[in-house]
């Protein structure tokens, strides 16, 4: 899962890995969307909804970029 927030990392992984045979960012981009996804709790809709709207999950990626906000694991606020 890529949450809408961290979509602009992702597609610069994808395009260091297509451009310039770089896997490394990809590699560690998709290494913290699965520590990520694993982290939340999924057992019920309302828990769910909240704890990605806690870690930025459903914000917008540039307007996000642009006030410097990411995304955060759950639990942990930086």
């Amino acid at each position: 899962m890529i949450p809408t927030v961290f979509r602009d990392s992702y597609i610069s992984a994808l395009k260091a890995m297509s451009l310039n045979d770089s896997p490394d960012p990809l590699t560690r981009v998709l290494d913290y969307a699965q520590r990520w996804t694993s982290a939340i709790d999924w057992t019920s809709i309302e828990s769910t909804k909240w704890e990605l709207a806690e870690c930025n999950a459903f914000l917008d990626a540039d307007a996000a970029a642009n006030g410097g906000v990411c995304l955060f694991m759950p639990g942990v606020r930086a």
